[in-house]
């Protein structure tokens, strides 16, 4: 009975370990996208405003001013509305990768305690 105990622990230990290093491992991967997916959109807002800048700097008559902005905002409308379809696609993808380790979590753990409880029926 001890040994069955002491396997089963073990058991439960390592599953729970490969379990929390495959969390690490994608918690690490989403964050790195997420990360650069930031940056590429702050250096996005970074391009529009210096557009922005120079629109003001070179335009002197002010209904071309209200044009020039107007074409700028349809421009990044458009660079924002894919920014956040790519976004979405992003959250689903990811949504769906903690579903899998979930449903991978679960299923060893759940190995773990048939083989245990058959290992404890069986001595």
């Amino acid at each position: 009975m001890q040994n069955g105990m002491k396997n089963f622990f073990d058991g439960m230990s390592q599953t729970a370990l490969k379990s929390a290093n495959e969390l690490i491992s994608l918690n690490t991967r989403v964050l790195n996208k997420a990360i650069e997916r930031q940056v590429e959109l702050g250096n996005v807002l970074a391009g529009g405003s210096k557009q922005q800048v120079n629109v003001l700097k070179s335009t002197e008559d002010p209904k071309e001013l209200v044009e020039k902005q107007a074409k700028l905002a349809d421009q990044y409308a458009v660079i924002y509305t894919e920014a956040a379809k790519t976004n979405m696609a992003m959250a689903l993808k990811t949504s769906e990768e903690y579903k899998l380790w979930f449903e991978n979590s679960a299923k060893s753990v759940n190995q773990v305690v048939q083989n245990s409880a058959s290992n404890l029926i069986a001595s």
